[in-house]
């Protein structure tokens, strides 16, 4: 799972940019909740 939100993290940032990703939509995009993302990737 982590390899798998790693990359979509990617794709988003190359496509739009980090200041334009937030975590929420990393979320919405992997179809997982906020609190799931988190317990992947703490900090």
């Amino acid at each position: 799972m982590k390899f798998t939100i790693l990359n979509r993290s990617i794709e988003l940032i190359k496509k739009y940019g980090h200041r334009s990703v937030s975590m929420d939509e990393v979320a919405l995009k992997l179809g997982i909740s906020k609190k799931t993302l988190y317990q992947h990737f703490p900090s």
